[in-house]
């Protein structure tokens, strides 16, 4: 399985163009490596590595940023294979497909000044400002994993102390990238474990701790935007397998119903929304007791189950 490291695996100079390798066990016999390790188990193709026609895709996609110097430093194959399936192949599947694939390198490059812009790559090794009072005051990181792998991101709304200190600092858009390139490292890691391509996460936001109010949400929203950019939608895409919103307020469920319909199918279909917490609903979505952790606290009726203050291992 490829480690999802530097995608620029030939040698360049800084005057040279990016050329991008084929990571081994990439392709169809690669797949068959990786389902024959699990045989007899239904294996989704998020799991697997890239078909020959993706690995293609991903070729002339990498050789539409050649000239970009931020190739060489910003990408890897993973994040490369993440814009492919969530751009070429999804949200751009029924437009043609060389169209969809120019559509692909122009999000792409925008996606790449925005990592040199903050320097993603290395963002990990700095010290990034306020980055205590950011996680005290936004509760928000990787609590373990689902029964399928895949990593489980709390978040509750961001507390009113946050809001007010950090409304139009770039600390805040900095940390959250840190968060960001954090889960990513988290990832790899898992599917250097498990065997299995694991970039997908499951986003659990629960509205029971601190209340889930508009204004908390308009500040995510806009929190979370660069330049007229969604960050975690154009800059991170192809990351999220499933968002629950539990302990939702009512006002909240109301306008998703009315909004839903609207939304690209695909979108729509990974937030749930609701104003408890549905275990039986999650366990089948690999969210069970066995895999959540121990804030999972049961009240004293059987039908309510509360979210508290979590162990985060990315503050």
């Amino acid at each position: 399985m490829a480690d999802g490291g530097g995608a620029a695996a030939a040698a360049t100079t800084a005057d040279e163009p990016y050329v991008w390798q084929v990571p081994e066990g990439w392709g169809d016999a690669g797949r068959e490596v990786v389902k024959a390790k699990f045989e007899g188990q239904e294996i989704h193709n998020d799991y697997l590595p890239p078909t020959d026609e993706e690995v293609g895709i991903i070729q002339k996609v990498t050789e539409g940023v050649a000239d970009v110097p931020a190739a060489k430093t910003e990408l890897d194959n993973v994040t490369l294979l993440r814009f492919v399936r969530g751009f070429t192949l999804n949200q751009w599947a029924k437009l043609e497909r060389e169209e969809a694939i120019t559509k692909t390198i122009e999000v792409l490059r925008t996606a790449l000044a925005f990592y040199q812009s903050v320097n993603a790559s290395t963002i990990l090794e700095r010290e990034i400002s306020r980055s205590y009072e950011f996680h005290k005051y936004w509760v928000n990181g990787v609590v373990g994993t689902d029964t399928f792998g895949r990593q489980i991101y709390l978040v509750h709304p961001p507390s009113s102390r946050l809001i007010k200190q950090f409304t139009g600092s770039e600390d805040l858009l900095l940390n959250h990238v840190v968060d960001m390139q954090r889960l990513k490292k988290v990832k790899r890691a898992e599917e250097a474990r498990r065997g299995l391509m694991l970039y997908k996460h499951v986003l659990i936001l629960d509205g029971g701790i601190t209340s889930l109010t508009m204004k908390r949400l308009m500040f995510m929203k806009n929190a979370l935007e660069f330049e007229g950019h969604s960050i975690d939608s154009d800059f991170y895409p192809e990351m999220l397998f499933r968002a629950w919103i539990i302990n939702a307020p009512l006002a909240l469920r109301a306008l998703w119903k009315m909004a839903a319909p609207f939304l690209n199918p695909i979108t729509r279909a990974k937030f749930v929304v609701v104003g408890d917490v549905p275990l039986e609903k999650m366990a089948e979505d690999g969210l069970t007791l066995d895999n959540l952790p121990e804030y999972v606290v049961a009240c004293t009726h059987a039908s309510h189950v509360r979210l508290v203050q979590p162990w985060c291992c990315l503050c």
